[in-house]
């Protein structure tokens, strides 16, 4: 089924949207993965100049993968990826921003050495507690899975203490999953530096999310327009309503879909033709 959109209005719409990926516009549980109508406002925005970036927690490999199976026919002009490294499409793929993530490898590099003694410490004493799984990879020195809620609970209450000690190190979490990074590479840190790229401020930029390490672009600080489908969790929920954005009834794509047509026109949401 077709969806409409308004070009003229398009033109007033945020120019750069920025999608967390998993949760937020694809759900693999559902018949249409990615929603129809999210993708077709994505081909009628980009057309009218507008950029759209994944915001992920996945590895840049792994999001391709996916893309390339999902055969979207609407590509991203950006991915974050694991939360802080960000690539630019070109006619060959994606390529890295180089200055950004020369810094971002090297500042991690860094703290993670500073932080060895406490991620040490932080493993003995969840390996102590409770059955997660712990492991050390790239990207975190101290990547962790807890087996329930609670423990999830418990492990963050932890994982925040540790982080207390090193200035910059903060943990980030998308449900069971935890690992660390710097306060200063974030979700929402990447999207103001692409939004710089293209010489946009806060203003014309959107966020959607609906977990922890959204919480970064989704404070009203780098994205003045932000949204979260109805399955986000109540944190990210609270943020968005306190940043005066959308919390929709819908679920993962059709919930961005509803903010951004809200945008477009606030009397009228999940319209068709």
């Amino acid at each position: 089924m077709a969806w409409g959109y308004n070009r003229g209005v398009l033109s007033a719409m945020p120019r750069l949207l920025s999608t967390d990926f998993d949760g937020t516009i694809y759900d693999p549980s559902e018949p249409e993965p990615v929603d129809l109508g999210l993708l077709d406002h994505f081909d009628t925005a980009r057309a009218d100049g507008a950029q759209w970036v994944i915001n992920t927690g996945r590895h840049l490999e792994d999001v391709l993968e996916v893309l390339a199976a999902l055969n979207l026919g609407v590509a991203p002009d950006f991915i974050v990826s694991v939360e802080r490294y960000i690539h630019r499409r070109n006619r060959r793929g994606f390529e890295e921003h180089a200055v950004w993530n020369r810094s971002c490898r090297r500042d991690h590099d860094a703290l993670f050495k500073q932080a060895e003694a406490g991620m040490e410490r932080l493993r003995r004493r969840i390996a102590d507690a409770m059955p997660a799984t712990l492991s050390r990879d790239e990207w975190s020195p101290l990547a962790i899975i807890a087996k329930t809620p609670e423990d999830a609970e418990t492990i963050h209450r932890w994982a925040l203490e540790e982080s207390e000690n090193v200035e910059n190190l903060c943990i980030v979490r998308n449900g069971h999953y935890f690992r660390f990074s710097h306060a200063n590479y974030s979700k929402g840190t990447a999207l103001r530096e692409i939004a710089g790229l293209l010489d946009l401020g806060p203003e014309r930029v959107f966020a959607a999310g609906d977990h922890y390490n959204d919480l970064p672009m989704l404070e009203g600080v780098h994205a003045r327009h932000v949204a979260a489908p109805s399955n986000a969790i109540r944190e990210v929920k609270r943020v968005v309503r306190q940043a005066g954005g959308h919390v929709s009834r819908h679920r993962c794509g059709r919930g961005v879909l509803d903010a951004l047509q809200r945008l477009q026109n606030p009397s009228n949401s999940i319209r068709r033709k």
